[in-house]
């Protein structure tokens, strides 16, 4: 019952794909618990996961998809819980040790065109955070979108832990909740969810009192406090930003055949050569 545990500001997922089942397929010596986290779930049940009932507004989903089928479902995943695809995460795995088992992650699969070498992290937003106004909720542009480690031993789905870092420095919400999680999942200021966490001292109303007032770091510098981990002016000094708007000066012998132009596509469409009209243009006001 995904309403019994509150609300939470991100939510990191891995769902038991099929895809991880098919790469392994074939593997020898698998430990029972390694056969046991490949068995896949269906798309149909992985979609039928009440995400919605523990995203608070706004929030953020990270969702592994690995690079096959689950580039697209996870879109349908998203759109079903209430989000919308903001940014995509590539691992790019290194497998210096792994290349030469027929297993490894650069096996051509069937019916791929090339070797798939990465997997996906699609990252969704549910509300709106407005990058220059939201700076007590995410610091924008400090991390690429590109993880290079190497991948796990074969038949492990563990992902590298560097994203970790990327959501605790992009989100300053620190009610984090992950689910699908194994035992080297767990970490401060996590609550790790799984089939295989051997023990939990979970308690719901004190977690929940965790995150009640206002305080935030500095003035907090504990697991108590409020719902957002706080920053400084230093900080905020660093923080990187939007380059300024510089308008477009045009040669005055183009601006007449440009005037021309335009309004020629008004006439005959009601918009530009893209059959965008001014109405459909995206707000100058940047949102996440």
């Amino acid at each position: 019952d995904f309403s019994s545990l509150g609300k939470f500001d991100v939510i990191l997922i891995d769902p038991p794909w099929e895809e991880y089942s098919r790469r392994a397929a074939g593997i020898p010596l698998l430990s029972d618990k390694q056969q046991k986290n490949l068995t896949p779930w269906t798309f149909e049940d992985i979609l039928q996961m009440r995400i919605e009932a523990i995203a608070d507004n706004p929030s953020f989903l990270f969702i592994w998809v690995g690079s096959s089928e689950g580039l697209d479902l996870g879109r349908v995943l998203m759109k079903k819980w209430g989000f919308r695809r903001c940014e995509d995460i590539v691992w790019a795995k290194t497998n210096k040790h792994n290349s030469a088992h027929p297993h490894s992650s650069s096996f051509t699969e069937e019916g791929t065109l090339l070797k798939h070498t990465k997997e996906h992290c699609l990252v969704g937003i549910k509300g709106t955070v407005r990058r220059g106004q939201d700076s007590h909720f995410i610091h924008a542009n400090i991390d690429t979108d590109v993880i290079v480690s190497p991948e796990p031993p074969l038949g492990s789905t563990e992902k590298p832990k560097e994203l970790y870092d990327i959501i605790e420095r992009f989100c300053l919400g620190r009610r984090r909740i992950e689910l699908f999680g194994e035992q080297h999942n767990i970490r401060p200021g996590w609550l790790t969810i799984g089939e295989n966490i051997s023990q939990t001292r979970y308690d719901k109303k004190l977690y929940e009192s965790w995150f009640e007032g206002d305080l935030t770091f500095p003035d907090s510098k504990t697991y108590e406090g409020g719902k957002y981990l706080g920053t400084t002016p230093e900080i905020e000094a660093m923080r990187p930003r939007s380059p300024p708007r510089i308008p477009i000066m045009y040669p005055v012998q183009f601006m007449q055949p440009m005037m021309m132009y335009q309004q020629r596509s008004n006439e005959e469409g009601g918009g530009n050569s893209s059959g965008m009209k001014k109405e459909d243009y995206p707000s100058q006001d940047k949102q996440v």
